[in-house]
């Protein structure tokens, strides 16, 4: 099939139009979609190359737009018009450029979401749209994106925002994140350098807080965590030596993940929160060995705690609870 039929806007009670797996559709150029329309989704269409300014400026009922492995498509059209989308997802578009010029226009927008789309190298003249309602970025996978909107700090509605596998996304805008962001994920992002440029302490609403995927040399020393933080997941940090500062200070933590992190040697010297449920030790043999029951340097500072998991055991001080309340992602704010 090459074309969609020409006159899709007679079906006047359409709502949810899905266009999967036609390699042959080049082009939309002839198709006119129904006003009532109210979720598009075009995936697996590998050679589609053009998605028409009047098709994508005409709908204002549209909520839910989503793009997915449509491996032939450049850019957007400059027209979007869609000023009741609720939720972009662009996935696995990999000759994507640019996204929508109309992006920052988006008032309703509550969710973005932009995965794989390795030829993208910044945002919009507008950045992210200005909205009371976006609750969600997500970035994940866009090799050469180097940069963020400057505004990304007056989005005073986020609780979630993440950054994964972005290589050269160097630096996160000097006017910091957002305050309200409750869920920050950092992962596999080699030259941002969150430690000078987050400014984590002024994020004090933040409950999870998820970082790593640095093979480079990095220091928690200086490290100011809000002391909202309630989940702290430490991961593939494979030249970290020690850990912040002032951890001991979190008083609303309740777990803590390291993971992966071979050169981590021991715990603070001033130990940890005595808010924390529960802390999980893998892949750290140096600091596993010192944390051993009875034996290791660092017991002291985790006795105290009522489940604790070093890969090869687990101690569980109240079996039946915790197996439910710390496993169970029902019990994670955010997810």
């Amino acid at each position: 099939m090459e074309k969609l039929p020409p006159r899709l806007h007679n079906f006047t009670s359409l709502i949810d139009l899905r266009i999967c797996k036609y390699p042959g559709l080049v082009s939309l150029s002839e198709t006119t979609l129904p006003a009532t329309l109210k979720l598009l989704e075009i995936k697996n269409c590998t050679n589609l190359k053009f998605l028409p300014e009047e098709m994508m400026s005409s709908n204002t009922s549209l909520e839910i737009l989503r793009i997915d492995r449509c491996h032939s498509l450049t850019s957007f059209p400059r027209g979007l018009g869609y000023i009741k989308l609720t939720r972009l997802q662009i996935w696995d578009c990999m000759n994507l450029e640019s996204l929508p010029e109309g992006l920052h226009a988006l008032t309703s927008l509550q969710l973005l979401e932009i995965c794989k789309c390795p030829r993208l190298v910044s945002f919009p003249e507008g950045g992210f749209p200005i909205s009371s309602n976006l609750r969600e970025v997500s970035i994940t996978e866009c090799g050469n994106l180097n940069s963020l909107p400057d505004q990304i700090h007056s989005l005073t509605s986020i609780e979630t925002l993440e950054f994964m596998t972005c290589p050269n996304l160097a630096s996160f805008p000097e006017t910091g994140l957002p305050s309200n962001c409750k869920t920050l994920t950092i992962m596999d992002c080699e030259k941002l350098e969150p430690l000078t440029s987050m400014a984590l302490q002024r994020l004090t609403s933040l409950r999870v807080f998820t970082v790593g995927g640095f093979s480079g040399p990095i220091s928690f020393r200086k490290w100011m965590l809000p002391t909202t933080l309630t989940f702290l997941f430490i991961e593939s940090l494979l030249n970290l030596e020690s850990l912040p500062d002032g951890l001991h200070n979190l008083t609303s933590l309740r777990r803590l993940t390291i993971s992966d992190c071979p050169k981590l040697a021991s715990l603070p010297e001033d130990g940890l929160p005595t808010t924390l449920c529960s802390i999980c030790i893998w892949k750290c043999p140096l600091l596993a060995k010192r944390c051993q029951k009875e034996t290791g340097e660092d017991w002291p500072k985790i006795a105290h705690i009522p489940c604790i998991d070093l890969a090869d055991h687990r101690i569980f001080r109240n079996e039946n609870f915790f197996k439910y309340r710390l496993w169970s992602t029902n019990w994670l704010p955010g997810y």
